[in-house]
């Protein structure tokens, strides 16, 4: 792909724009709805939350989207496969090298909290992704970078049959020191212009204030900046990115064959809801203050109102009774049924039973709709974490191909770092998969006591169990731990006996383990000083000593050799010789 001149970049910007605009007015509405307030108020009530600052009802589109955002917000375990045709210890052994790559890119971009973002935006807009940028760890390695971008401001191209965009363009504001330090050559414009181009928007999801508006599209050649603020040219010249499709990465809400988020179409039931119930609100208020029914000649003007007082000749008063209609509430709650039906939302994620007696099997009945909705988003979120893996690898491999890097984000000549070169250890191999798991819907609790029954009953393996439990990222570290810590337990179990039996030196590092605690520390310098201490020939080459060696022993004859009552210290009660000893017969 050739690159753009600026006035196709332009072209190109306003395409996408105007082709995203059907969709703009429905993510205002939703993050008006999310972010609550007045805005929330004057989306389900137009024309009465100018003045309101909180919405007067229950607001099931943020409930809704958050509880979804619950269920959906974890990152999938990694996995890398060796090539089927080539598995063999070598290729496992580059398959889990390349694994710990692509985790050492989502360590250091923070992937579990981008994710955590994401499971929000997806039920709520649709959509969301990545943009893949440049960035440098602490040692000054250039590592391929994955960005979250808001979807609020994205403007998406075409889709394709694969389902990734061609071409991408993202709207967002700098104030003018941002302007100013990004684009050094327009800094006198930027402070120029202040007043001017500069606006002060709402704040935005990444925490900016408003200000200049920049562009950025992208396309599979380059990427290109562009703002309206300072004429026509592009901000920065064009520069190319080393891959061949762009980069960014969407996942996406399965649809028919439009881009739109699962409470899109629930606004107008939500807006009759609360309707509803401000008109309930204001008749419970007005049966309290009720009017008052006169009968009889009054004496002066009718007064209403709280602590009012009115005079009464030849007659009687009394409060005019104004019940609400019940059918109000049955309206409400068949709107609420109405509402959680079409959005998927029930009322078991609010930890409701929906009926008064349940069964276990009746549980998993109700549960298994959205048991299959959370699976579909599960699997998109899938689908576009492997597509990052791909384009990250890709990139590394493409733009650094010679550069030994770090596997992690520690100072520079620390000891025990590893290390990787990505034309060595990627190699073209961009394969990943990003595995949910089974019990990757299922609470804590489930997990551990259904994993824990499937493991006793050998259905899966300890390695499966780890993986489908929250938390446990690094399964190879863990399975390295427990082997570790069974054998300081073998260890440990065999000093103590040995310490029993009156060994001293067993004694002594019991005491050491005692003072000190550091069991590791203790076996480490035992272990050290048996290696260090010189090994004592065996006599005879190995085999039993002869009669005339064991007169010469027990006479402590030999240099170095025992004395006889190192010699008898090795017979048994039984007669039985140990240590290389042997009993003999005396001879007459």
């Amino acid at each position: 792909m050739l690159p753009k001149t600026t006035e196709q970049v332009r072209t190109r910007i306003a395409a996408l724009r105007h082709s995203n605009e059907a969709t703009l007015s429905d993510r205002h509405r939703v993050r008006a709805l999310m972010n609550g307030g007045k805005d929330a108020v004057s989306v389900l009530l137009p024309g009465l939350g100018s003045n309101e600052e909180t919405l007067p009802a229950a607001n099931h589109i943020k409930s809704g989207v958050e509880r979804f955002s619950e269920m959906i917000a974890g990152v999938p375990s990694l996995r890398v496969d060796p090539p089927a045709h080539r598995d063999s210890d070598p290729a496992r052994k580059a398959a889990e090298k390349r694994e710990r790559i692509v985790e050492n890119y989502d360590r250091l971009v923070g992937l579990d909290e981008q994710v955590e973002q994401l499971s929000l935006w997806l039920p709520g807009y649709g959509f969301g992704g990545w943009r893949l940028m440049e960035k440098r760890d602490r040692n000054g390695h250039r590592y391929p970078a994955a960005e979250l971008r808001d979807p609020y401001t994205t403007w998406l191209g075409a889709w394709g049959t694969d389902g990734n965009p061609t071409e991408v363009a993202f709207q967002y504001h700098l104030s003018p020191d941002q302007f100013a330090s990004a684009y050094p050559h327009l800094a006198d414009k930027a402070y120029k212009y202040a007043g001017g181009p500069y606006s002060g928007n709402r704040p935005g999801w990444d925490g900016t204030l408003g200000g200049f508006e920049v562009i950025e599209y992208l396309d599979g050649w380059g990427i290109y900046e562009s703002s309206d603020a300072f004429g026509d040219d592009l901000l920065a010249a064009p520069y190319e990115h080393p891959l061949d499709r762009p980069p960014f990465v969407v996942a996406r809400r399965t649809t028919f064959d439009e881009l739109k988020g699962q409470f899109s179409d629930s606004i107008g039931l939500a807006a009759s809801m609360a309707k509803l119930t401000l008109l309930t609100q204001i008749a419970m208020e007005d049966a309290v203050f009720s009017p008052i029914v006169v009968t009889g000649r009054m004496d002066g003007e009718f007064i209403k109102g709280r602590d009012a007082v009115n005079y009464v000749e030849d007659g009687a008063a009394g409060y005019l009774t104004q019940n609400v209609p019940y059918q109000m509430f049955q309206e409400i709650d068949r709107i609420e049924a109405h509402l959680r039906s079409n959005t998927g939302y029930s009322k078991q994620a609010d930890g409701e039973s929906p009926m008064s007696f349940v069964t276990g099997k009746g549980l998993e009945e109700l549960g298994s709709s959205l048991s299959r909705q959370v699976d579909r988003y599960q699997r998109s979120m899938a689908r576009a974490l492997v597509d990052l893996d791909a384009i990250r690898l890709e990139w590394d491999e493409n733009a650094y191909p010679d550069v030994r890097k770090t596997l992690d984000d520690t100072v520079r000549g620390s000891d025990g770092v590893e290390h990787y070169v990505p034309a060595t250890h990627i190699a073209g191999h961009y394969g990943t998969r990003r595995v949910y798991g089974m019990m990757a819907s299922w609470d804590e609790p489930t997990k551990i006591v259904g994993g824990l029954q499937l493991l006793s009953a050998g259905v899966i393996d300890l390695s499966t169990f780890r993986e489908n439990l929250s938390g446990l990222d690094n399964i190879p570290r863990i399975e390295e731990r427990r082997r570790k810590d069974q054998a300081e337990n073998v260890l440990f179990e065999g000093l103590m006996a040995r310490a029993q039996q009156g060994d001293p030196a067993a004694e002594q590092l019991a005491f050491e383990v005692w003072r000190s605690g550091d069991v590791k520390e203790a076996f480490e310098a035992l272990y050290k000083a048996q290696e260090e201490q010189p090994q004592q020939p065996q006599l005879g080459g190995g085999g039993p000593p002869d009669l005339d060696q064991v007169l010469e022993m027990m006479a402590g004859g030999g240099a170095g050799g025992p004395g006889n009552s190192q010699v008898l210290s090795r017979l048994t009660g039984g007669g039985n010789a140990e240590g290389g000893a042997q009993t003999v017969a005396a001879t007459r």
